[in-house]
């Protein structure tokens, strides 16, 4: 799997389809999809009037990290244990050691200390500095992290002397109180964050599927705020209010000999539903394909994937064609992407068939740029 991040649904954080994480047994009969032929052959009332639903096929559990919080350049992931309720000391060391950069992932097949089977877990996300971090375990990071929000004197001297300095250049500039009005500067972020996400209940991740856990939205802080707040971090995001929240989705290998398959996962905790089309580079007449409509954050879709074409069909090479995201029945894109910066962030030069790959957008309102202390979209 590749990450839009390039990477192959449910949202711990807003869906509710939790049947979709649980161990199946296998279908007697049926093709790749997973469908059940029996119905057909024992008539059921209910069955010839609900639509067939899609049940992924199991295999070895895979975990995939993503990094989509959009306040921060870097994090890495630690996990700790929770016994009776509570949470133990984070086990091992951060994934990777050195941080991921925005939009990147990780794949792991197991946790350092932990067991997935027994094992409730709470993901920690560590930001900032990495080179403060350096041959440190998520014990030492974490609490590392926790010394940084604590007051600082010296930073808090530095700011208010800023602060002096900002009102005389305007009293000398302009006359009156104008500068009353000013806005008091914000504090320096700090060099370290850490974060919790919602608890992972055992067995979550040893299901037989492979999960993409994204986390996004904004660790937030007195450091981090803006007019703009709100399309960067999502719906009530404040400085004392984060949005930091999971996304967790199975990313189907349901495959299909002499296709590409495709999935859509929004991972903007700022985007409206979005839908996303490929196209050929400006100037060409081949028609657009359009992957998907209307996907809500924490959301993966379709399922199965999109295995209606092959991978020339998107262009040949496909590096050079366009990703286009329309949110809410916009006429034109609100953010375009080459599939080259698309494939680059999920570590891939290419594409094939026979393969699924899930396309993440991740950071603020895609028609947002990077600016001051957020991401841009990717």
């Amino acid at each position: 799997t590749a990450c839009w991040a390039l990477l192959g649904a449910l949202a711990l954080s807003c869906g509710s389809d939790h049947d979709s994480l649980k161990k199946k047994d296998p279908p007697a009969t049926g093709g790749a999809a997973g469908t059940d032929a029996g119905a057909d052959a024992e008539p059921d009332a209910a069955a010839d009037v609900e639509p067939d639903v899609f049940v992924e096929p199991t295999g070895v559990s895979k975990l995939t990290l993503l990094h989509a919080v959009v306040d921060s350049p870097r994090i890495a992931f630690c996990f700790a244990k929770v016994v009776d309720g509570l949470p133990t000391a984070p086990v091992g060391g951060p994934l990777p050691a050195g941080g991921l950069d925005f939009g990147a992932s990780l794949v792991a097949t197991k946790l350092e200390g932990v067991d997935w089977d027994k094992d409730d877990l709470l993901p920690i996300i560590v930001a900032g500095d990495f080179s403060l971090l350096v041959g440190k375990s998520c014990v030492e990071a974490v609490a590392l992290a926790a010394s940084f929000a604590l007051p600082d004197s010296d930073a808090a001297s530095d700011a208010g002397a800023a602060a002096d300095a900002d009102a005389s250049v305007l009293d000398s500039a302009v006359d009156g109180d104008a500068s009353d009005d000013a806005s008091p500067p914000l504090p320096p972020p700090p060099k370290l964050r850490s974060a919790e996400l919602p608890v992972l209940p055992a067995g979550t991740l040893s299901t037989g599927y492979s999960l993409l856990l994204a986390a996004a939205g904004c660790i937030g802080g007195a450091a981090f705020a803006d007019p703009l707040e709100t399309w960067a971090c999502g719906p009530g995001y404040t400085t004392s209010t984060p949005t930091l929240s999971p996304v967790l989705v199975p990313l189907s290998r349901v495959v299909k000999p002499g296709a590409m398959g495709l999935q859509v996962v929004n991972a903007a905790r700022a985007a409206d539903p979005i839908d996303l089309a490929s196209s050929y580079p400006q100037g060409s007449s081949i028609p657009k394909i359009h992957v998907v409509y209307d996907v809500a954050f924490g959301a993966i879709s379709p399922r199965p994937p999109l295995l209606d074409y092959s991978a020339t069909a998107f262009g040949s090479p496909i590096g050079a064609s366009l990703l286009e995201l329309g949110s809410q029945g916009s006429s034109v894109p609100v953010y375009t992407s080459t599939w080259k910066d698309a494939l680059a962030l999920g570590g891939l030069s290419g594409v094939k068939d026979g393969q699924n790959y899930a396309l993440v957008l991740v950071g603020p309102r895609p028609n947002n740029a990077a600016d001051k202390w957020w991401n841009g979209p990717r």
